[in-house]
């Protein structure tokens, strides 16, 4: 999620009021597959506590290990195995909100969605421990106090999300500056890679504006401009300037060789020359 749409979902919980119908320890297998399920009646955050596992809502997949947390709708398809040979374990939140007050296209409740924290909370795994504990013990008193904790949750578990949020564009910026760097030489275009990292190219640019001061685009030419210099520079006349193109992901020479000499001052021949 992005910075807005967080705010919209801290929003949405600020706004509706909801009803806790579920809390569970659930422990999981090694090996344990499950498809073609659907969720049940009511909206459910999952907390992984330990192990690892892969989980699809109506097709969607997420990565279910701790520091992740992960929402799902009511009704929706649900397919899930558990990865690596330790047992999963989680909490498993089932609720229900009383009276929706928000827009259908903001409707969090009846949505699948992850969240990311960039570490793992020992204090909010203790807090989801004492939430089942209480959830598991008779009398009114729990019930108040299930209430009051699981609100708590919900607000450290939010300020984790807006604090990772200010590491995330820079994870997400170095997982991009990777993949440009081990397929450069590819066919490789920006809308592609925003593809590829699920993110729209608009928050694409702004990541690499934000943190290089250069447009996505000119920083893989640049670095395919760099990777070129290299070649040049070892392979010198062994390598003619259409291969040194196409080795450097530059489909047509002539536009290489515009690009190379804006950039260096010198065309690929005369740069190879003085070598």
């Amino acid at each position: 999620m992005d910075k807005r749409e967080v705010g919209r979902l801290i929003d949405y919980y600020a706004k509706e009021s909801m009803t806790i119908m579920s809390v569970s320890l659930e422990e999981r297998q090694p090996g344990m597959k499950y498809f073609g399920g659907r969720t049940g009646l009511y909206s459910g955050f999952i907390f992984p506590l330990s192990g690892n596992a892969k989980m699809w809502f109506d097709g969607m997949e997420y990565d279910m290990e701790p520091g992740m947390v992960v929402h799902a709708g009511p009704n929706m398809r649900l397919d899930r195995k558990v990865i690596g040979d330790k047992k999963w374990s989680y909490i498993l939140v089932l609720y229900q909100v009383d009276h929706q007050k928000t827009a259908d296209q903001y409707n969090f409740a009846e949505k699948h969605y992850m969240l990311r924290l960039v570490e793992q909370s020992v204090p909010l795994q203790e807090k989801l421990r004492h939430l089942e504990r209480f959830w598991s013990s008779p009398g009114d008193l729990y019930k108040l106090r299930v209430k009051e904790l699981w609100y708590g949750i919900l607000n450290e578990l939010f300020a984790l999300v807006q604090h990772s949020e200010k590491d995330e564009g820079r994870l997400l910026l170095e997982r991009l500056l990777d993949y440009i760097h081990d397929h450069y030489m590819e066919n490789l275009s920006i809308n592609r890679l925003a593809e590829l990292h699920q993110i729209n190219v608009n928050r694409l640019a702004y990541l690499f504006q934000k943190h290089l001061k250069i447009s996505p685009g000119e920083y893989l030419n640049r670095y395919r401009l760099n990777q070129a210099k290299n070649l040049l520079n070892i392979f010198q006349n062994q390598m003619s300037i259409k291969e040194v193109a196409q080795r450097t992901g530059f489909a047509d020479p002539l536009y290489f060789s515009k690009r190379f000499k804006k950039y260096t001052g010198l065309s690929p021949s005369e740069f190879q020359r003085d070598s």
